[in-house]
C-alpha cells in the first residue's frame, strides 16, 4: 500500500500534468498566434515586467509581430506589426471592452471610454460632431492654450530662481484645457478642490499600472492588508472624489439647461450639447440612448 506521502506526490503530479495539458489545449485547435506557455493557472503573470510594453516587445522578437499570451485566467493576443494593428483597429469586431479591465471594472462599464457597440457607435459621432462644434481645433481653442501658457510662464518667472516642478501646474493647464471643453470654463490654478482632482488623476494613472495583477487574478484585491488590496481601495476612492466633483458641475449644467440660464458656464460646451441632444431624442422618439451609459447593457 502506498504511504501518504507518495499519494500526494502521485496527486500532485495528475494536478500539474492536467493544468500543463489545459493550458497547452489553449493554442491547440485555437489557431492562435504562437507565445510563450508560462506557468499553470499562472501562465507569463510573473514574467511580466514592470513595463508591460518592453516585455511584450521582447517577447515579440522571439514569438513574432502577432502573439498570443496568458496572464492568470486571461488570455491576450498581441500586435506589434503597424499594418497590421492599422489594417484591424477600425473593424467592429475588436470593439468590444474586456469585462475585466480595470477601467471597465471601476467605472462599471459606463462612458464613451468603456463603451461598446451600437451606442458607442452613435455616441462616438456625438463627440466627434461636438467637440468640433464647441471648439476643438479652431481659433478659440488656440487662444484658450496661450491663455494657459501665459500662467504657466507668470508661474515660472514668480518662482525666479529656485527650483520649481512643472509637472502639477502642466497637469492643470493640460485639465483646464479640457474642463474648458466639456464645462465650458477654467479653474484657477489655487482651486484646492480641482487641484485635487488633477492630484488624484495622476495617482490613478501610477496606480492602474500597478494594480494590473488584479486584472488576472481578481481575488487578489479582497486579499486582507495585501498592498494591492490597499492600492485597489485608494484607487476606488479617488475615481468616486472625482465622479463627485464632476457630477456636481453636470448638475449645475442640467438646473441651467432646465432654466434657461447657463451658470456662469458657456452655452456651448460638450455637456450643453449632450444635454441638447438627449432632449431632441427624448422629444422625438421618446427614449434616449443618452442617459449616462454606453454599454448595450
Amino acid at each position: 500500500m502506498m504511504d501518504l506521502w507518495t499519494m500526494t506526490i502521485t496527486a500532485a503530479c495528475i494536478v500539474m500534468g492536467f493544468l500543463i495539458w489545459q493550458q497547452r489545449s489553449l493554442w491547440v485547435g485555437r489557431k492562435l498566434p504562437p507565445g510563450p506557455y508560462g506557468l499553470p493557472f499562472f501562465g507569463k503573470l510573473f514574467g511580466m515586467s514592470a513595463n508591460p510594453p518592453v516585455q511584450l516587445k521582447l517577447w515579440s522578437e522571439i514569438y513574432g509581430k502577432i502573439i498570443s499570451v496568458r496572464l492568470g485566467r486571461n488570455l491576450f493576443v498581441a500586435v506589434h506589426d503597424f499594418e497590421v494593428a492599422k489594417s484591424i483597429l477600425h473593424k467592429d469586431v475588436i470593439t468590444g471592452r474586456d469585462a475585466l479591465d480595470v477601467m471597465n471594472v471601476l467605472h462599471e462599464g459606463q462612458g464613451l471610454v468603456m463603451g461598446e457597440g451600437d451606442r458607442y457607435r452613435e455616441h462616438r459621432r456625438f463627440a466627434l460632431t461636438a467637440l468640433r462644434d464647441v471648439g476643438m481645433g479652431k481659433s478659440w481653442l488656440e487662444q484658450s492654450v496661450l491663455a494657459e501658457v501665459s500662467d504657466l510662464i507668470a508661474l515660472i518667472d514668480r518662482s525666479g530662481a529656485k527650483p520649481l516642478n512643472l509637472r502639477p501646474h502642466m497637469t492643470q493647464s493640460v485639465s483646464n484645457m479640457i474642463c474648458a471643453l466639456v464645462f465650458g470654463k477654467r479653474f484657477s490654478l489655487g482651486d484646492a478642490t480641482f487641484n485635487k482632482l488633477c492630484n488624484n488623476v495622476g495617482i490613478n494613472l501610477q496606480l492602474m499600472s500597478e494594480v494590473q495583477p488584479v486584472r488576472a487574478l481578481p481575488f487578489l484585491k479582497y486579499v486582507p492588508f495585501g498592498k494591492l488590496a490597499q492600492k485597489w481601495r485608494t484607487l476606488k476612492a479617488n475615481i468616486q472624489s472625482n465622479r463627485t466633483f464632476i457630477e456636481s458641475l453636470i448638475d449645475d449644467h442640467k438646473q441651467g439647461h432646465a432654466t434657461g440660464h447657463n451658470g456662469g458656464t458657456s452655452n456651448m460646451d460638450y455637456i450643453h450639447r449632450f444635454l441638447d441632444e438627449r432632449a431632441a431624442q427624448l422629444a422625438e422618439k421618446g427614449e434616449t440612448t443618452f442617459d449616462g451609459k454606453t454599454n448595450e447593457t
